[in-house]
């Protein structure tokens, strides 16, 4: 296949920029594919009440052969950013059925996609215990293009305080919406455990789930994160573990360990799903490093390993060498064999007007 990206960007007004795109081929067929899009994206930083605005405007169009009609998408939102007082924002996307941008991914498409998010923060004064306290709500509707409900999401963070040494306690809380318009098998065991795949009937969901998450100061030598959640899940329930362990002892060095367990019950059956990764950072200077990432989740039964070299001679000229290897226990034995690599070597010059 013969492929094809371009990016374009043009700097407008004082601080906003106008974007195009376009890409042709398709790496996963011979068909024929082409996607075209421009995007603006507005900020404005010097309005009387000293709180910045910014707004983002795109539109794409794909072409695929055989795809006639229902092949657009395009969106808009506008936020009220800042870091102290009044957070808001607002977007809408719509993803036609037929849009494909085979360069690219759609996580879903014939859905109009609806998102708001408003909260408060208020910063105190130097010298006292505490230094930010905030809280914030989201909400996300996706619907079908007849106006039916696909996905509803609400997500509260409630209290997120921090004191001044940069650690933080969060009270978190999500409710959903599901409708599912067929069966859904969420969990397939392995064939020759004689368990049976678990499956959600046809039908609409809701559930929601309070959750507390504690998180000390990135800057320090010995870092953490975890993350609890227990409550609802379908017609079920859902016990959730994140938990994320990083040591940075030089300015050369940097790792990491990273755990996540959601324990399921459902009355169609019960799992567990478990992802485990480390990294290893090597920071040799300010132009060279090389980052490892190694992972292994109990649905695939497979280790993963990204390793990137990345280089930076001069600003805006860098260099990657990147190899992705997996490993797969396909009897789940304990035995890991071979199942994937490559190695990709990228070097990009920017030219600028």
């Amino acid at each position: 296949s013969d492929l094809f990206v371009g990016r374009g960007a043009l700097n407008v007004l004082e601080e906003s920029l106008l974007g195009f795109i376009m890409t042709d081929g398709d790496p996963r067929s011979n068909l024929d594919n082409t996607v075209v899009g421009v995007d603006f994206r507005y900020l404005n930083t010097r309005l009387p009440s000293g709180k910045p605005i910014q707004a983002e405007l795109w539109y794409q169009q794909s072409e695929t052969e055989g795809l006639i009609g229902d092949d657009a998408a395009y969106g808009a939102r506008l936020r009220l950013p800042g870091f102290t007082g009044l957070r808001a924002g607002i977007g809408f996307k719509e993803i036609q059925q037929n849009f494909n941008p085979a360069m690219g991914f759609v996580n879903r498409s014939g859905i109009r996609d609806y998102t708001i998010e408003l909260g408060w923060i208020h910063r105190y004064p130097a010298g006292a215990p505490l230094r930010v306290l905030n809280t914030l709500l989201g909400y996300e509707r996706i619907e079908l293009m007849d106006g039916s409900l696909q996905s509803e999401v609400f997500d509260w963070r409630a209290i997120n305080l921090s004191n001044q040494a940069g650690d933080a306690v969060r009270l978190l809380y999500t409710a959903n919406k599901e409708v599912l318009p067929g069966p859904f098998t969420i969990w397939e065991p392995d064939p020759s455990s004689g368990e049976l795949p678990v499956t959600i009937p046809t039908g609409a969901y809701s559930w929601s789930a309070p959750g507390i998450e504690v998180e000390t100061f990135g800057g320090r030598k010995l870092a953490g994160i975890f993350t609890y959640q227990n409550g609802d899940f379908y017609a079920g329930q859902r016990e959730s573990y994140d938990t994320q362990m990083t040591w940075f002892p030089t300015s050369h060095f940097r790792t990491f360990l990273a755990y996540s367990l959601n324990d399921i019950s459902l009355p169609e059956g019960d799992f567990a799903l478990r992802l485990a990764r480390v990294g290893l950072d090597f920071i040799f200077s300010n132009t060279l490093s090389w980052v490892n990432l190694i992972q292994y989740d109990n649905v695939t039964e497979t280790a993963g390993l990204n390793s990137r070299i990345h280089w930076i001679p001069q600003a805006g000229r860098e260099a990657f060498i990147v190899l992705n290897h997996n490993l797969v226990d396909l009897d789940r034995n304990g035995s890991f064999h071979s199942s994937y690599a490559d190695l990709s070597v990228k070097f990009s010059y920017t030219l600028r007007f």
